[in-house]
C-alpha cells in the first residue's frame, strides 16, 4: 500500500480545525471537516474508479465505505483492510457503518478482528465505538454473539472506556447506546436507497 501523503495527517492528536483546510494546498477540493476529521468529498468518483480508490494517495479513502450500493460482493474484504490498518484519521466509522449494512458473517470477522486489536488499546480512540454498535447490530440481524466477550461487565469494552475519561459514564458510550446509534444510521440509509 501507498503511504499517505503528508497533508492528510492531521497537525495535532485532536484532529483538524476549519482553519486548517485553508493550509492544504495539495488537498482535493472538496476536502471538508467533520467531527474533527479531515473528508474528501467523491463527487469525482464513479463506481469505475475502483483502482485510484485503492491507492491511499488517491483523492478518497472514505469514498469506498460510502459504495455500499453496488453490493455486498464488491469490497468488504477492502474495506476489511483498511479498517484493520487504521492508517486514516476518522475514516473507520465509515468502514464499520458499510460492513453493519453489508451484514454478513464475514463482516461480523473483521470487526471482530478490529475490536481484538484496538479495544485493549486504551491508549487509542479509534473507531472502536462504531465497530462495536456494528457489530452487536450484526449479532442481532444474524443470530450471533461475537460481541458478547467484548461487553462482559468488567470487560474489553468497559476496561477502553474507563481508561478514557472523557468517556467514562458517559450514557452513549454503553453497548445498547452504541448498538441504537448504528440501528439508527443504518435504518436511516436504507430509508434513502435507491430504487
Amino acid at each position: 500500500m501507498t503511504a499517505l501523503p503528508d497533508w492528510m495527517r492531521p497537525p495535532r492528536e485532536e484532529g483538524w480545525s476549519a482553519d486548517d483546510l485553508d493550509h492544504l494546498p495539495e488537498a482535493p477540493r472538496r476536502t471538508e471537516l467533520i467531527d474533527g476529521g479531515g473528508v474528501v468529498g467523491q463527487e469525482e468518483h464513479r463506481v469505475g474508479d475502483l483502482p485510484q480508490l485503492d491507492d491511499a494517495s488517491g483523492p478518497s479513502y472514505d469514498a469506498r465505505a460510502e459504495l455500499i450500493d453496488i453490493g455486498p460482493d464488491a469490497i468488504p474484504a477492502l474495506i476489511g483492510d483498511l479498517l484493520l490498518a487504521s492508517e486514516v484519521c476518522f475514516s473507520g466509522s465509515a468502514y464499520c457503518f458499510a460492513l453493519a449494512r453489508f451484514g454478513t458473517h464475514a463482516d461480523a470477522e473483521i470487526l471482530t478482528a478490529y475490536l481484538d486489536r484496538y479495544l485493549p488499546r486504551t491508549d487509542l480512540r479509534y473507531d472502536q465505538h462504531a465497530a462495536l454498535g456494528a457489530l452487536l447490530r450484526l449479532d442481532a440481524h444474524l443470530g450471533t454473539h461475537h460481541a458478547d466477550r467484548f461487553t462482559r461487565p468488567d470487560g474489553l469494552w468497559d476496561q477502553w472506556v474507563d481508561a478514557l475519561p472523557h468517556l467514562r459514564g458517559h450514557p452513549a458510550y454503553t453497548p445498547v447506546e452504541r448498538r441504537r446509534a448504528t440501528d439508527l444510521q443504518c435504518d436511516f440509509a436504507n430509508g434513502w436507497r435507491r430504487p
